[in-house]
């Protein structure tokens, strides 16, 4: 009996640890077909009787869940003043911990020369009047990083690559130093999770019931972005996660 009750502990502690592997290799979308994990001579044994398999990837399933909803990140959104973008004239922000959302703030910032083109002012509002008095990106980063980067490590953004490149090229015009950040993007995963006909930020939250605020106004777009984020999250058990 004791040679068998070591050996389910060792099965379990093998399952346990491939699910782990899987955790860091696919991240919390990969979890959740987490039957195809399990054989049967993996269950463990009592009393010379399996326990349900039903019951035992209910309770995995439970344990992955609780682990999904700790959560915590920043969704950031920039808007630009021009082409280029680096030229940065506000900031958004909303703070998730443990999957709540605690905070959105949002700072207008003066781009380089504050220069704005027709056309970006045409998408988001903001025009020279409105940034001619406020702080420039290193003392807004600054205060991001500050107050938010040393609890929290990873942006989420919806179309990531934009967002981080507006970032890098800030930073590398400021000449600020950048540390270790790891980015998630909410379109990308809207894109193997719906088959909607657009993928936009505000037809998603439309079409999933989101609460909208002012598209193309940072904070607003920050705080839609991390709820949808948290959606999709929630998402991805039922239609198996990343396809």
């Amino acid at each position: 009996m004791l040679v068998s009750c070591r050996q389910t502990c060792h099965r379990w502690n093998e399952l346990f640890s491939r699910m782990e592997k899987l955790l860091s290799t696919f991240g919390k979308f990969c979890l959740l077909r987490s039957e195809v994990l399990l054989r049967p001579e993996q269950l463990p044994i009592f009393a010379g009787q399996k326990v349900c398999r039903t019951y035992s990837l209910l309770i995995i399933r439970q344990s992955l869940l609780q682990q999904m909803n700790k959560q915590s990140f920043i969704a950031i959104d920039f808007e630009t003043a021009t082409g280029k973008r680096s030229s940065i004239c506000e900031v958004g922000i909303c703070v998730v911990r443990d999957g709540e959302v605690l905070e959105t703030k949002s700072w207008l910032v003066q781009p380089e020369d504050n220069i704005y083109a027709y056309w970006n002012t045409q998408v988001h509002g903001i025009r020279p009047e409105d940034t001619s008095s406020a702080p420039f990106f290193p003392e807004v980063w600054m205060e991001i990083e500050r107050e938010y980067l040393g609890q929290y490590d990873t942006f989420v953004a919806h179309n990531a690559p934009f967002d981080r490149s507006c970032l890098e090229q800030a930073a590398q015009l400021y000449g600020i130093t950048l540390g270790a950040l790891q980015w998630d993007c909410s379109l990308k995963i809207a894109r193997q999770l719906y088959d909607f006909e657009s993928n936009s930020l505000a037809f998603l939250c439309d079409q999933l019931a989101i609460e909208r605020g002012t598209h193309h106004r940072a904070g607003d777009d920050a705080e839609m972005c991390a709820r949808l984020y948290l959606r999709e999250w929630a998402d991805a058990p039922a239609k198996g996660g990343r396809r």
